[in-house]
């Protein structure tokens, strides 16, 4: 799944937490949301430096995150290019 990286990057500048506390809140909020999903301080960091893929289902947390800090502008999921056939 495409995901953009820079947003990513914006979210943890953003928020200002370090890795490990920024997980630990994405997990708060997840549980409170009911949506089963954790994040670890590895993961922050292997996504900050663009070194892991992401499911649809982190992206979506992601989502629902950023905008319950006000950051509802950041774009995770990256559409493919559109496709041009060849003539």
């Amino acid at each position: 799944m495409p995901f953009n990286y820079n947003d990513f990057r914006e979210l943890v500048r953003s928020v200002g937490l370090s890795y490990r506390d920024l997980a630990d809140d994405i997990n708060q909020f997840s549980n409170a949301k009911d949506l089963e999903l954790t994040i670890t301080q590895q993961t922050i960091s292997n996504l900050h430096r663009g070194l892991k893929g992401v499911t649809v289902q982190r992206i979506d947390l992601f989502y629902r995150y950023a905008e319950s800090k006000g950051l509802d502008s950041l774009e995770f999921y990256l559409p493919p290019p559109k496709y041009v056939p060849s003539k």
